[in-house]
């Protein structure tokens, strides 16, 4: 297994939703259920705003994001990006990552995060 996948997975270990299924994604993001398999369409349903944390900007480098053609049917694009970045990289945690991380693990704790 490699090792972007390894850290997106821990990342849902640790509580991690896919990025692409924040309940504000339709700003950001369009998904194209038509190229999608349809035992698979699950992993790109909107998650409520009660369980999603939109306080931060939406992270089209998020190691939990999807790449354009995750559970293609046909090799088409299953998500794109409305400003037209990057997304689906398997290389490390964002930045974004890393502050999210930050917030679900010292905000209830009172610890500061520097």
């Amino acid at each position: 297994m490699r090792h972007g996948i390894i850290v997106h997975e821990i990342g849902h270990a640790l509580g991690f939703w896919h990025e692409q299924s924040r309940s504000d994604r339709d700003y950001y993001i369009s998904i194209h259920w038509q190229n999608i398999q349809r035992n698979m369409q699950y992993n790109f349903n909107k998650m409520s705003g009660r369980t999603d944390d939109t306080s931060h900007g939406y992270d089209y480098g998020s190691i939990m994001h999807y790449g354009p053609k995750a559970f293609s049917v046909n090799g088409r694009n299953t998500i794109t990006a409305k400003n037209g970045q990057a997304i689906g990289q398997r290389q490390g945690l964002s930045a974004g990552d890393v502050q999210q991380a930050k917030t679900m693990y010292t905000a209830c704790r009172g610890i500061s995060t520097g």
